[in-house]
Order: C-alpha cells, then sequence, then structure tokens
C-alpha cells in the first residue's frame, strides 16, 4: 500500500487554503506495538497444522484413490492395467493418510479447545 500526497486542488481565492501536512510531519499515537489477541497464537498454530501437515495427508489419501479409479476404469477397458497391485498400494497409503489425519484433527481439535478457552479468559479479565 504506497501513500500518495493528494493532488492540489485549485481554490477560490475567497476560500483560504489549509495547511497540509506530510506523512513524514506527522508522529504516529501508537508507541507500542499493538498486543496480541487472545487465543492468537493458537490460531496461528492451527493455520500451520491445516496448511503444512493436514493438506499433505489429504493429498496423500484422495490421489491415490483417484489413480486406483483410473486403473480399474483401463482394466474395465481391456486396457492391460495391473489394478491389483495399485490398489494393494493405494490401500497402504491411505491407511497411512488415515492415521496421520487422526493424529492432525486431534491435535486440531485440542488446539481450538485451547483458543476459545484463551479467549474467554482474555474476555473475563478485560471485563
Amino acid at each position: 500500500m504506497f501513500l500518495r500526497r493528494p493532488l492540489p486542488l485549485k481554490r477560490s481565492p475567497s476560500i483560504p487554503a489549509r495547511k497540509s501536512h506530510h506523512v513524514s510531519e506527522r508522529k504516529s499515537p501508537i508507541n507500542d506495538n499493538p498486543l496480541r489477541n487472545p487465543g492468537q497464537s493458537l490460531e496461528e498454530a492451527i493455520n500451520r497444522l491445516i496448511d503444512e501437515d493436514l493438506s499433505y495427508f489429504v493429498a496423500g489419501f484422495v490421489l491415490p484413490v483417484v489413480f486406483a479409479v483410473y486403473e480399474w476404469l483401463r482394466w474395465y477397458a481391456q486396457i492391460p492395467p495391473r489394478p491389483v497391485l495399485i490398489t494393494i498400494l493405494c490401500s497402504f497409503i491411505c491407511a497411512y493418510s488415515y492415521v496421520r489425519m487422526s493424529k492432525v484433527s486431534e491435535q486440531i481439535k485440542q488446539l481450538r479447545m485451547a483458543r476459545d478457552g484463551e479467549r474467554v479468559v482474555g474476555q473475563y479479565l478485560d471485563t
């Protein structure tokens, strides 16, 4: 976001021009960095788990299934496929991904509960 100086307006002689303040002349009324919101660190941890950990396992769960369905369609169309091998491989990958997704989901549930509790305590202390 760029700060631009406003363009000068043509004023009639009867209206006096106001004194212009440049951005560099102004001093911010905020002296300290803003405080973090209650539960902000937990919210960031939840987003990191979803973005970094869970997405890989979801892809690891969905992509082998799509590939196995493709192989079965090849078999149905009588193109020489090997669906048994792909299905076995897909089963192992899906089982691993399911176990990992359930662990990450449990971590996310715990972090959400902690975040909500931290927000409630923060709101209680504000009053």
